[in-house]
C-alpha cells in the first residue's frame, strides 16, 4: 500500500523552543517494517542534529547527534530511549518506567502503583512497596522481607524461617519444627 501523503518531519531546539516542521516531497516505501520517507533528514539547530523516521504504522525513531535514540510507538503511549552508554530507558501506557542500567546489568522498574523492582544480572531482586516494605529474593531462593518499622523475616529454601523484631529478638523456626528465640539483651 502506497500513501500519497508526504511524511512530516517536526525539529525542535533544546535551547530556544522553536519548532520547524519539514514536509518531504520524494517519499517511497521500504521493505518492512514499511516506512514513509527514504532520506534521513538531518536538520541542525543551535548544534543539536536530530533525524527522524515515520514508519507507515505510525511510530517513529528519532536520531540524536550525541548517540541517543528514541522509539516512540504510533499513538505515542510507549517510549524507548536507546541511550549512547548502552542503558535503555522504557515508558510504557500505564506510567511504568523501566531503566537498563548497561554497564551492570541490572533494571530497576518503577511501577504505576509507586513500587519499584531491581533485577540484578546475578539474580537477585529487590522490591520495594508503597507501604515502606523491602522483599529481596536471592539466587539460591531465599527471601528476606524488611518493614518500614525495621521488622526482618528471612524465608529459606528448606523451610527455615527467621524474624527478628525492632528491638534485636530473634525467632528461628527450622523446618524439622524445632523453634530457638534469642532475646537481644
Amino acid at each position: 500500500i502506497v500513501e500519497n501523503k508526504e511524511p512530516e518531519i517536526s525539529v525542535t531546539s533544546h535551547k530556544s523552543g522553536n519548532r520547524e516542521t519539514v514536509n518531504l516531497s520524494e517519499t517511497t516505501i521500504d521493505s518492512a517494517p514499511r516506512v514513509k520517507q527514504t532520506e534521513a533528514r538531518q536538520v541542525e539547530a543551535e548544534g543539536i542534529q536530530i533525524r527522524e523516521k515515520v514508519f507507515e504504522d505510525g511510530h517513529k525513531e528519532i536520531w540524536y547527534n550525541n548517540g541517543n535514540r528514541k522509539e516512540v510507538s504510533g499513538d505515542g503511549s510507549r517510549v524507548k530511549i536507546f541511550y549512547y552508554n548502552g542503558d535503555v530507558k522504557e515508558t510504557g501506557s500505564d506510567g511504568s518506567e523501566r531503566y537498563l542500567y548497561s554497564q551492570t546489568q541490572t533494571w530497576h522498574t518503577k511501577c504505576s502503583d509507586g513500587s519499584e523492582v531491581l533485577q540484578f544480572s546475578n539474580g537477585q531482586q529487590e522490591t520495594r512497596y508503597g507501604d515502606g516494605t523491602t522483599s529481596i529474593s536471592f539466587p539460591d531462593g531465599t527471601i528476606k522481607t524488611v518493614t518500614l518499622a525495621g521488622e526482618e523475616t528471612i524465608q529459606f529454601p528448606d523451610g527455615t524461617l527467621v524474624t527478628v523484631s525492632v528491638n534485636g529478638d530473634r525467632r528461628l523456626e527450622m523446618a524439622n519444627g524445632q523453634v530457638e528465640e534469642h532475646t537481644a539483651s
